[in-house]
Protein backbone atom coordinates (compact mmCIF):
# COMPACT_ATOMS: atom_id res chain seq x y z
CA UNK A 1 0.00 0.00 0.00
CA UNK A 2 1.58 3.24 -1.16
CA UNK A 3 2.31 6.18 1.46
CA UNK A 4 2.19 10.15 0.43
CA UNK A 5 4.72 12.69 1.98
CA UNK A 6 3.57 16.39 2.48
CA UNK A 7 7.06 18.80 1.79
CA UNK A 8 5.98 21.66 3.47
CA UNK A 9 8.65 24.03 1.68
CA UNK A 10 10.86 22.22 -0.65
CA UNK A 11 14.45 23.66 -0.75
CA UNK A 12 15.76 26.33 -2.91
CA UNK A 13 17.16 25.11 -6.56
CA UNK A 14 15.63 21.71 -5.76
CA UNK A 15 13.77 20.47 -8.86
CA UNK A 16 11.99 16.86 -9.20
CA UNK A 17 14.57 14.90 -10.67
CA UNK A 18 16.87 16.15 -7.86
CA UNK A 19 13.93 15.46 -5.15
CA UNK A 20 13.28 11.91 -6.79
CA UNK A 21 17.52 11.06 -6.52
CA UNK A 22 17.44 12.10 -2.55
CA UNK A 23 14.52 10.12 -1.61
CA UNK A 24 14.95 7.35 -3.56
CA UNK A 25 17.91 6.43 -1.36
CA UNK A 26 15.53 5.77 1.33
CA UNK A 27 12.72 3.44 -0.67
CA UNK A 28 11.17 2.81 -3.81
CA UNK A 29 9.40 6.02 -5.12
CA UNK A 30 6.11 6.20 -6.51
CA UNK A 31 5.39 9.91 -8.13
CA UNK A 32 6.47 12.90 -7.25
CA UNK A 33 4.27 16.41 -7.49
CA UNK A 34 6.46 19.89 -6.94
CA UNK A 35 4.01 23.03 -6.97
CA UNK A 36 5.63 25.47 -8.74
CA UNK A 37 5.81 29.44 -7.41
CA UNK A 38 3.49 31.83 -8.39
CA UNK A 39 4.89 33.93 -11.71
CA UNK A 40 7.98 35.03 -9.33
CA UNK A 41 11.17 37.47 -10.64
CA UNK A 42 13.34 34.54 -10.78
CA UNK A 43 14.28 32.75 -14.12
CA UNK A 44 14.45 29.51 -12.96
CA UNK A 45 11.56 27.39 -11.52
CA UNK A 46 11.15 27.39 -7.89
CA UNK A 47 8.60 25.24 -5.96
CA UNK A 48 6.84 25.97 -2.86
CA UNK A 49 5.56 22.73 -1.24
CA UNK A 50 5.56 19.38 -2.52
CA UNK A 51 4.09 15.46 -2.16
CA UNK A 52 6.09 12.26 -2.89
CA UNK A 53 4.46 8.56 -2.61
CA UNK A 54 6.25 6.06 -1.77
CA UNK A 55 5.48 2.26 -2.81
CA UNK A 56 5.65 1.27 0.93
CA UNK A 57 3.57 3.17 3.66
CA UNK A 58 5.65 1.95 6.11
CA UNK A 59 8.96 3.45 4.40
CA UNK A 60 7.07 6.84 3.85
CA UNK A 61 6.30 6.99 7.57
CA UNK A 62 10.04 6.00 7.88
CA UNK A 63 11.26 8.80 5.87
CA UNK A 64 9.25 11.33 7.33
CA UNK A 65 9.82 11.05 10.62
CA UNK A 66 13.47 10.46 10.24
CA UNK A 67 13.99 13.63 7.39
CA UNK A 68 11.28 15.94 9.29
CA UNK A 69 13.51 18.72 10.82
CA UNK A 70 17.15 17.89 9.83
CA UNK A 71 19.41 20.05 7.84
CA UNK A 72 19.34 19.31 3.70
CA UNK A 73 22.56 19.09 4.01
CA UNK A 74 24.70 19.01 0.69
CA UNK A 75 27.84 21.10 -0.35
CA UNK A 76 28.19 24.15 1.97
CA UNK A 77 28.06 26.32 -1.42
CA UNK A 78 24.73 24.67 -2.40
CA UNK A 79 21.57 26.65 -2.12
CA UNK A 80 19.71 24.30 -0.24
CA UNK A 81 22.30 23.74 2.55
CA UNK A 82 21.06 25.58 5.41
CA UNK A 83 17.31 24.51 4.78
CA UNK A 84 15.26 22.00 7.28
CA UNK A 85 13.25 19.25 5.80
CA UNK A 86 10.06 19.92 6.60
CA UNK A 87 7.77 16.83 5.85
CA UNK A 88 4.76 15.10 7.32
CA UNK A 89 3.59 11.64 6.48
CA UNK A 90 -0.11 11.88 5.11
CA UNK A 91 -2.18 9.26 7.30
CA UNK A 92 -4.88 7.50 4.86
CA UNK A 93 -3.90 10.31 1.87
CA UNK A 94 -4.54 8.69 -1.85
CA UNK A 95 -2.61 10.85 -4.62
CA UNK A 96 -5.74 10.60 -6.37
CA UNK A 97 -6.64 13.26 -3.35
CA UNK A 98 -4.07 15.16 -4.43
CA UNK A 99 -5.23 15.14 -8.07
CA UNK A 100 -8.98 15.90 -7.40
CA UNK A 101 -7.50 19.12 -5.37
CA UNK A 102 -5.31 20.62 -7.91
CA UNK A 103 -7.98 20.05 -10.47
CA UNK A 104 -10.56 21.73 -8.47
CA UNK A 105 -8.08 24.79 -7.86
CA UNK A 106 -7.64 25.03 -11.72
CA UNK A 107 -10.88 25.00 -12.07
CA UNK A 108 -11.74 27.74 -10.09
CA UNK A 109 -8.70 30.24 -11.09
CA UNK A 110 -10.10 29.44 -14.52
CA UNK A 111 -13.70 30.53 -13.53
CA UNK A 112 -12.41 33.43 -11.56
CA UNK A 113 -10.10 34.57 -14.93
CA UNK A 114 -13.70 34.08 -16.95
CA UNK A 115 -15.43 36.36 -14.76
CA UNK A 116 -12.63 39.10 -14.62
CA UNK A 117 -12.39 39.26 -18.16
CA UNK A 118 -16.18 39.28 -18.71
CA UNK A 119 -16.54 42.07 -16.15
CA UNK A 120 -13.79 44.01 -18.25
CA UNK A 121 -15.25 43.60 -21.27
CA UNK A 122 -18.57 45.08 -19.82
CA UNK A 123 -16.58 48.04 -18.56
CA UNK A 124 -14.51 48.42 -22.25
CA UNK A 125 -18.13 48.36 -23.83
CA UNK A 126 -19.92 50.91 -21.42
CA UNK A 127 -17.21 53.46 -21.45
CA UNK A 128 -16.92 53.34 -25.38
CA UNK A 129 -20.89 53.45 -25.36
CA UNK A 130 -20.30 57.06 -23.31
CA UNK A 131 -17.52 57.94 -25.75
CA UNK A 132 -19.94 57.55 -28.98
CA UNK A 133 -22.66 59.59 -26.90
CA UNK A 134 -20.70 62.51 -25.81
CA UNK A 135 -18.83 62.53 -29.33
CA UNK A 136 -22.14 63.30 -31.31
Amino acid sequence: MPGVIYIQSVPPMFTVKHLREIMSRFGELGRVYLQAEKRGPHKRKRYTEGWVEFKSKKCAKEVAQMLNGNQVGGRKRSAAYDSVWTMKYLHSFKWEHLMEQLSYEKRVEQQRLRTEISFEKRKAEHFSQQVIFYAF
